[in-house]
């Protein structure tokens, strides 16, 4: 029997990813903060080197792969709450709401 794991680390993800609606990838993307948006645009979306990410993002190059990570992290939390039961609290980076 073939498993997901059969295929690399990352099949599992992207098997998910494309069970997932647009409307909750739309959602998980639009509540991260803008600075992680632009991050992945630049990488994933437009498919940039690290280098170029990082001069246009205005960071050191050698932080990108661990901001991108993070990143990718966040939203995949994200996405998986915008498909359980919508999202809940403010995304990393974003300030907590005053008490």
């Amino acid at each position: 029997m073939t498993t997901t794991q059969d295929f690399g680390p990352g099949f599992a993800q992207a098997a998910a990813l494309e069970r997932q609606s647009d409307s909750d990838i739309l959602t998980a993307l639009r509540a991260l903060p803008m600075e992680s948006r632009i991050l992945i645009y630049l990488a994933d979306v437009k498919g940039l080197a690290y280098k170029e990410v990082a001069e246009i993002a205005g960071i050191p190059a050698e932080v990108v792969p661990s901001r991108l990570h993070q990143v990718r992290c966040r939203l995949g939390e994200l996405i998986a709450c915008a498909a359980g039961h919508g999202l809940a609290g403010p995304a990393r980076g974003d300030p907590a709401p005053a008490r």
